[in-house]
């Protein structure tokens, strides 16, 4: 498949699994403008490259799957998005292209209001009385949650006005004030519950609760931002009188709101609300502009996912002032030592920020950072807070400079650094309890040596009895050893001694993966399976031989001969190998009989002229019980030209390709090491 193609899927599959989470858990894990930039991606290889319509077609099953209990409900007219931007520019963009459609160079006229960071809901009235009330879903089905919305006080039940039509349909936002989110996660914290990361999340999970009640004392709020209406007589021409109307209904509508009718008037608008947003006592993310003519709205239609007569324009993550109290070193998974900074604790965007992540020395040498210094932090992506800059103005004589450790601040093992990357590191791995806890889950994970049903909790309470030490007691466990832990029992016992069992199978990759050793991933964990074929191979790798893997270069290389090297990683690795199978690609096959023979797996060879010690067809046979590749023309893809006497025309086009070339004698000379 062709690179552009390949980078084009990845893209559309991201933003389906966004869309998934969004529409369907009620999650976000990246801001807007994240998956904006996504969508933009997407659309600029469609004019870029010519791509076959099927790839084109965005289907997204993933947000069919819908795992509630709700039962589902049709929409009336589909819920769909808004297009988007985050700078003015982008709605000039917009307005140009609408100008064009309508083949006007009039000015429009705009409905400006709020854009609430909230849940988005349809509430469905026959003759006055709430029908039902459904959630987005995706876009035509939605979840019934009638019983949930009607515990919300702002929302009308009945509508007590004579001119209401047969059948209304009232769009809005469901959301949480932030006065009301940081009560419920301060007495969460009393309770030593765990704490909800944004107002957004508890709207969306209050009102898919299973208990009303639940949904009653979150006190969640209601907002209507449009309405259609069915079997009525009513026929308002703009969607400002609209609004009005709901108001009169009982509806509470936005209040900050305006009309425009240049780009400047709305730019305005935006600035003034964008300015005082943080003074608002629940979450909005930019503003939405909407034709105001319904007949206008009606004459530009539609796009498969978005209502083309509006646009809503996104605001950036907006940064606030605090002072550095403290600043901790801690030690991952990994044994990177992270530096995290301890500020005095701010409310960003409705969340409690207490902690930033510094990442790495080189990044505190870039912001030119001490202890006590005043920092400007904002939400990066409304999500991952980080310091924007130092103000070095206010800072005073009694600021510290920031000292990194030379030993590990755990194991008081002696730190290693990678200039590099600016990376530091405890090599001691199993035997820092900092790296430990968390080794033994990445080794019991899917990724590594699985074992289903020793999950984080049930491991955390092993490790803490002492039972789980290293890799190798996963394998020492039987009834005993469950004996004394809260809620396992005979029947659950036995299935996890059944899964040990079962996991002792495991693939050289996932073996090599789960070690956990520092910066060996997944890729470069295959890619080493594939290249030594077997554990012992791999133990006895040298440098020259790990260079030789894709993907692994002298921070990797010199990262696994450390972890290769420590007799207490030697003895546990052993240990593991007496109790578990392990196989690899070449477990079962004749490729590669010996490990010298490994630079010949998965490489292209051609052969020109007269063989006079071996036969090209022994040849041939050589490289093909080694796993290597037999070509006949010189390309960019060939690794290996060998050649004998009275060579031809391959042998230039191989000069130029810069392929490295053997002679008969040199091809025999490396076979026979």
């Amino acid at each position: 498949m062709k690179l552009f193609l390949k980078k084009f899927l990845k893209i559309k599959l991201k933003i389906q699994y966004y869309d998934y989470l969004y529409y369907t858990l009620n999650s976000s894990i990246i801001s807007d403008y994240q998956y904006d930039k996504l969508c933009f991606s997407l659309k600029s290889f469609k004019k870029k490259y010519k791509i076959k319509k099927s790839y084109l077609e965005y289907k997204n099953s993933l947000i069919k799957k819908n795992f509630s209990y709700f039962p589902e409900i049709t929409h009336k007219t589909p819920m769909l998005s808004l297009f988007s931007g985050s700078q003015i520019e982008d709605f000039e963009q917009y307005e140009k292209k609408i100008k064009k459609f309508l083949n006007s160079s009039q000015n429009l006229e705009y409905f400006c209001d709020l854009k609430f960071d909230g849940l988005a809901i349809s509430l469905v009235y026959e003759k006055g009385i709430l029908l039902y009330a459904v959630t987005r879903g995706d876009g035509l089905v939605g979840e019934n949650v009638t019983v949930n919305v009607m515990t919300i006080s702002t929302i009308p039940i009945v509508l007590l006005n004579k001119n209401v039509p047969k059948f209304l349909e009232v769009r809005g936002e469901v959301y949480m004030k932030k006065k009301d989110f940081l009560l419920l996660n301060k007495q969460n914290y009393l309770k030593d519950k765990k704490n909800f990361s944004n107002p957004r999340n508890i709207a969306a999970g209050s009102l898919r609760h299973r208990d009303p009640e639940i949904t009653r004392q979150r006190n969640l709020q209601f907002v209507a931002y449009s309405c259609n209406f069915f079997e009525s007589i009513l026929n308002l021409e703009n969607h400002d009188k609209n609004m009005f109307l709901l108001k009169k209904w009982g509806f509470p509508i936005c209040k900050y709101f305006t009309i425009c009718n240049t780009i400047k008037e709305v730019y305005k608008f935006y600035e003034k609300i964008n300015n005082n947003r943080a003074k608002l006592n629940y979450e909005i993310d930019g503003i939405v502009i909407k034709i105001n003519s319904k007949a206008l709205q009606k004459k530009i239609g539609f796009v498969n996912k978005a209502p083309k007569w509006a646009f809503a324009l996104k605001f950036f993550s907006y940064s606030v002032i605090t002072k550095v109290i403290g600043i901790k070193f801690s030690i991952g998974r990994t044994g990177i030592l992270t530096p995290v900074a301890f500020v005095k604790p701010i409310i960003i965007s409705g969340v409690l920020i207490r902690k930033v992540s510094l990442y790495n020395k080189k990044k505190i040498e870039q912001l030119n950072l001490c202890l006590g210094d005043y920092v400007k932090i904002y939400r990066a992506g409304d999500v991952i807070p980080k310091i924007e800059k130092v103000l070095l103005e206010k800072r005073l004589i009694t600021v510290q400079k920031i000292i990194f450790p030379n030993f590990c601040p755990v194991c008081k093992t002696k730190l290693i650094f990678i200039k590099k990357d600016s990376l530091i590191y405890c090599p001691a791995s199993f035997f820092c309890s900092a790296q430990n806890e968390k080794r033994l889950l990445h080794f019991s994970s899917k990724q590594g040596v699985y074992i289903p049903g020793l999950g984080i909790t049930l491991i955390k309470k092993l490790f803490l009895k002492g039972i789980l030490k290293n890799p190798v007691d996963f394998f020492k466990l039987n009834k005993k050893s469950f004996l004394n832990i809260s809620r396992i029992g005979s029947i659950l016992t036995k299935k996890i001694l059944n899964s040990i069992q079962k996991s002792k199978k495991v693939t050289l990759n996932k073996f090599i993966y789960s070690l956990g050793i520092f910066l060996v991933g997944k890729v470069v964990s295959q890619n080493l399976s594939d290249f030594f074929g077997s554990l012992n191979n791999f133990l006895k790798a040298k440098y020259k031989n790990l260079r030789q893997v894709e993907g692994v270069g002298k921070n990797i290389a010199n990262s696994i001969l450390l972890f290769l090297k420590l007799k207490e990683n030697q003895k546990i690795i052993l240990d593991l190998q007496n109790i578990l199978f392990i196989s690899s690609f070449f477990a079962n096959s004749f490729y590669v009989k010996k490990f010298s023979m490994m630079w010949i797996y998965d490489k292209n060879f051609v052969l020109s002229g007269k063989f006079l010690i071996f036969s090209k067809k022994k040849i041939f046979k050589i490289i093909k019980n080694n796993g290597g590749n037999i070509k006949y023309d010189i390309s960019k893809k060939i690794n290996f030209l060998i050649i004998g006497e009275k060579y031809g025309n391959k042998f230039k086009k191989a000069k130029l390709l810069k392929i490295k070339i053997l002679s008969e004698k040199q091809f025999i000379q490396k076979i026979k090491k």
